[in-house]
């Protein structure tokens, strides 16, 4: 994890780079904050849209999204939140626990 400018301030802009592996599900959740994520490497389905490595998706606060799932290759991905309101929010029944994902604190 990153933070643009003070990374004490809550208000910061936070950056993750996060690969997932082949066939990695993230249940349907939603985040307290907008936020873009980009396709550096691989490809994953959110829903039932494919995006592959150059894509980049939009995501707005309190609206749900999911799941998500990492392609055959797995998939590399650059997180960019507006502030520090990033933690998912898992939404509907989503009994399974969060699957273990690899950050790299490099970006």
């Amino acid at each position: 994890m990153y933070r643009v400018g003070d990374p004490t301030r809550a208000e910061s802009p936070t950056v993750f780079k996060v690969f997932y592996p082949p066939g990695c599900t993230i249940e349907a959740h939603t985040h307290d904050c907008d936020y873009t994520e980009i396709i550096l490497e691989g490809s994953q389905r959110v829903g039932a849209t494919w995006h592959h490595a150059g894509d980049i998706r939009i995501g707005l606060a309190n609206r749900g999204y999911g799941p998500l799932v990492a392609g055959p290759e797995g998939t590399t991905v650059l997180f960019m939140f507006a502030n520090g309101a990033w933690p998912a929010i898992k939404l509907g029944n989503n009994e399974a626990p969060a699957p273990a994902v690899k950050s790299s604190g490099a970006l």
